[in-house]
């Protein structure tokens, strides 16, 4: 289970990078454009998608975030990771394990 969570969380930080670096770079669109025409800003626009390609991927992505999740170790970096990294991708992420509603 490490090895895998331990990926997802190197590519999530690959993610949050590149959005930072999308963000600065469309630094001025964010500021002026977004707000004015009622759009997402980038940074939270980049953690949807991630949010949303969770929700879609495989069912085995999902048991393990589940399993770290469920685990709740504040001693284990990992898990406290993951749950950093769900946080920060938003509301909607009990969806991720309770698709019909259910908790």
């Amino acid at each position: 289970m490490e090895f895998s969570l331990q990926v997802l969380l190197a590519k999530w930080n690959q993610h949050v990078r590149a959005v930072q670096i999308t963000r600065d770079i469309l630094m001025y669109m964010d500021r002026t454009f977004v707000p004015t025409s009622r759009k997402t800003p980038i940074y939270e626009l980049g953690l949807r998608l991630c949010r949303d390609h969770l929700m879609t991927s495989s069912e085995k992505i999902r048991e393990k975030l589940a399993e770290a999740v469920k685990q709740r170790g504040g001693e284990d970096e990992l898990v406290a990771a993951v749950n950093k990294m769900l946080a920060e991708l938003g509301a909607d992420v009990p969806r991720l394990f309770f698709p019909d509603g259910r908790r």
